[in-house]
């Protein structure tokens, strides 16, 4: 399902460096600039004909593939599906692969980037905002708000402290809908016009991730794949000239590869459960299409095999934990360090001593000058969020500080190919 364009964009991102960004020639950095997952709203806007949308659309070598104009567009967002291992499941000669080629037969698929960091909540959030994670804020799985003096699980909107429910950012004073400093994806299109729908899962639907980055979005939940792709082919074909925007998202790949890692069996089952769905819709709407939908499918970020080991859990190295403000926040993938100035270094000495060859730090205003996590103008508590010291992890190393078990067997959030590179799968209905 590969194509002469999608190797030489592959091999364009492979060489993409960022200037004063120290990385390992495993790793890819952000592409911003047209090859990344962050310049599809500017893309999606533009087929829709909305105007004042903020970002870069795709490379033209992608967009201008398609008609300039579109009524409907459809966004799929499978979490967790990185182009590695897209590459590798659609090897396999299984009928959903045989049917999935014939449809994409005048179509293609392309790799792009994910954002930096490689994570769900830093997606979501340029998906829902075209603007990178420099701009809107969202730095990673946890983060430090110092608004708020807490630290903060940005999935649940919980402060990440707490091992279950109980508590909620809202009880100290967090306003979901009120939390991004940017106009929102689906704010900006209702403003012109444009209605916009979210397809999530019922247990998510009305959750405050969703609720901050879904403001003036209809919500469309469901309970199964079926229910999914049913409710989408009923929307889709109803009888209205109105232009639309359509945003599906399916998290069951990520938490299965979290459970059991990217190599386990029920990852493969997952995915051709998910095809099997997935084909007779999109047989359905060719067959039913005028040509003026174009439905993208692609992923928030891949996923990469991890060790369980007691090794690297920071509470095990009291004197590493002396010279820090706070526990780091972000990823264990990509760890922000809170460090006391008169042990910086030193710290970061005892970080290489414990852990050898596993991380290479860089300061996080050098990240973020850098370009990491995106161009200015950045948000107002970006640095503050950042920490003092970024940790890039090499090969398949993280660092562990969480008041709970460890029982991952796949991570993301670091700066891998594996984790950086996802799909963009396009069929025009």
């Amino acid at each position: 399902m590969t194509t002469p364009l999608s190797e030489r964009i592959l091999q364009e991102l492979a060489d993409h460096r960022l200037p004063g960004i120290p990385m390992d020639e495993q790793m890819i950095a952000p592409h911003y600039d047209g090859l990344g997952i962050a310049n599809l709203p500017a893309s999606i806007a533009g087929w829709l004909g909305a105007e004042q949308v903020p970002g870069l659309p795709l490379d033209r070598r992608i967009s201008g593939l398609f008609e300039a104009r579109y009524r409907k567009v459809v966004l799929v967002v499978v979490d967790a599906l990185g182009w590695e291992q897209f590459k590798h499941l659609s090897a396999l000669d299984t009928p959903e692969n045989r049917a999935l080629s014939k449809l994409l037969a005048d179509s293609n698929a392309w790799p792009l980037t994910s954002v930096v960091p490689s994570t769900t909540a830093s997606a979501l959030s340029t998906f829902w905002s075209g603007v990178t994670p420099s701009m809107h804020g969202i730095m990673g799985y946890e983060m430090w708000l110092q608004e708020y003096s807490l630290t903060a699980n940005m999935i649940l909107q919980t402060p990440a402290s707490f091992l279950f429910g109980g508590g909620t950012l809202a009880s100290a004073g967090f306003a979901p809908g009120q939390f991004l400093n940017v106009e929102t994806f689906g704010t900006l299109l209702k403003r012109q016009g444009i209605s916009s729908y979210s397809l999530q899962p019922e247990m998510i639907a009305d959750s405050g991730l969703s609720l901050s980055l879904m403001p003036g979005v209809e919500p469309l939940p469901y309970e199964s794949l079926a229910e999914l792709w049913h409710t989408l082919e009923r929307k889709l074909s109803e009888r209205s000239a109105d232009q639309g925007y359509y945003f599906a998202y399916w998290p069951n790949l990520d938490g299965v590869q979290h459970t059991y890692g990217p190599q386990h069996p029920f990852v493969a089952q997952e995915y051709f459960g998910f095809l099997r769905e997935l084909i007779p819709f999109l047989e359905r709407a060719r067959h039913r299409g005028k040509g003026d939908t174009l439905l993208l499918l692609t992923a928030d970020h891949g996923m990469l095999a991890t060790e369980l080991s007691p090794e690297v859990e920071i509470r095990r190295y009291p004197d590493l934990l002396s010279m820090m403000h706070l526990l780091p926040t972000g990823e264990a993938r990509m760890p922000y360090l809170y460090l006391k100035p008169e042990f910086e270094q030193k710290a970061l000495s005892l970080i290489e001593s414990i852990f050898p060859g596993q991380f290479i730090p860089i300061s996080s205003q050098k990240a973020l000058d850098g370009g990491l996590f995106g161009p200015s103008p950045y948000h107002p508590q970006v640095i503050s969020r950042l920490g003092d010291v970024v940790l890039l992890a090499r090969g398949n190393h993280y660092l562990y500080w969480q008041n709970k078990e460890s029982t991952m067997h796949g991570r993301h959030g670091g700066l891998s190919s594996t984790e950086m590179l996802v799909p963009l799968l396009a069929f025009p209905l």
